[in-house]
């Protein structure tokens, strides 16, 4: 048996131990258990394999991911509210100062309530009545939560000014239900300099076709998302006036923070 055989051992037989805890242990708790394993196995691991699961630990814990597929919901680390987006596109939102802009959302969720705290007005329409009543009670007061059950309703939504008004969107998020005729009914609503959100656009690549042959330029934002434990594709669509402003530091979980020698 290798030496890696027996680290394997040594994961399988503490990850087992955790399983049979009759109280789960807390995010705090199984981190540290977890930097424990790290510092017994190290005598055992190459240092490829030690940095593999150290990877792991970072998003686990430090982005959260391990909480939001316990408690299912997606927040981060702190307790903040996520979309239900990829890492990736949370991130490259996290450095935009969005704080001017208006939103439109197709389909409500901790979606609203990350907007809510980077925007400064969110409309959102939403088909399920339960899941509406939930969001609108968590909501603040920039967000404006309308539900339509009706899919015709529900699509036509973007168009309507007893929801919005005439001005047209920053932002449009298309995620929920009836993506495409959501999609063909919002394009027009877009401000010359704004950019449409396609969530899971790996899934509707006629959607995704659409939008591009509307004149829209395609950024993919592949990876892993809250609660999912596979990859997924949350494109954004820029208009080629899109002039985006970034906050002066990058900010990230689970990077380095580091400024290079020959950085001038």
């Amino acid at each position: 048996m290798t030496k890696i055989d027996l680290a394997e051992k040594f994961f399988e037989f503490v990850l087992f131990r955790m399983a049979r805890m009759k109280k789960i242990p807390t995010d705090d708790m199984a981190k540290k258990i977890f930097d424990f394993m790290l510092f017994r196995a190290v005598r055992f691991l190459p240092d490829w394999y030690r940095n593999s699961l150290g990877m792991w630990k970072t998003m686990a814990y430090d982005m959260g991911h391990m909480k939001t597929i316990r408690e299912q919901e997606c927040r981060d680390a702190s307790g903040a509210p996520l979309p239900w987006y990829t890492y990736p596109a949370i991130d490259y939102l996290n450095q935009m100062d969005l704080r001017n802009k208006r939103v439109f959302e197709y389909g409500c969720g901790f979606s609203t309530l990350f907007w809510a705290s980077k925007a400064a007005r969110v409309t959102s329409v939403e088909n399920d009545a339960d899941w509406y009543e939930k969001i609108r009670s968590l909501s603040p007061g920039n967000v404006d939560l309308h539900l339509a059950t009706d899919p015709e309703m529900y699509v036509r939504a973007v168009l309507d000014e007893r929801i919005g008004d005439r001005e047209k969107y920053d932002i449009i998020i298309i995620d929920g239900y009836w993506r495409h005729q959501a999609a063909r009914t919002a394009r027009p609503r877009l401000k010359d300099e704004g950019f449409i959100i396609l969530d899971n656009a790996d899934w509707y690549p006629r959607t995704l076709r659409w939008l591009i042959d509307s004149g829209l330029l395609r950024v993919d934002m592949i990876g892993f998302s809250p609660i999912n434990p596979y990859t997924l594709d949350t494109a954004f669509l820029f208009s080629p006036g899109h002039r985006p402003i970034f906050r002066d530091k990058v900010i990230m979980k689970g990077g380095v923070d580091h400024v290079a020698e020959d950085d001038e």
